[in-house]
């Protein structure tokens, strides 16, 4: 009888303590360059790189309409560059 009622406690906690703002589009609108790119092997976490420090370049801009365009660049200077949706945006303008 005491799961029920803690399951049910959790359950109206967790809709009560709900942001009632959210994030709106132009609170991350704009351009953003990574000053660091780690990647880590995953069977040896040990074994790591910071890919901005060999000269990679990583940039992503996302727009207030829902569209984000990203670029990568190798250290040899070629770049890779990307658009796609990045959420669908209810009414309201929250996501």
């Amino acid at each position: 009888m005491k799961r029920p009622l803690f399951v049910g406690l959790m359950g109206t906690l967790f809709v009560g303590c709900g942001d009632a703002t959210g994030i709106l589009p132009s609170d991350i609108a704009g351009t953003w360059t990574a000053t660091e790119f780690v990647a880590t092997n995953s069977s040896d976490p040990s074994q790591s790189q910071d890919l901005i420090a060999l000269g990679a370049t990583f940039s992503i801009t996302f727009r207030e309409d829902g569209i984000f365009t990203q670029s990568t660049g190798d250290p040899d200077g070629t770049t890779d560059p990307d658009s796609d949706t990045w959420g669908m945006l209810p009414p309201h303008g929250y996501f």
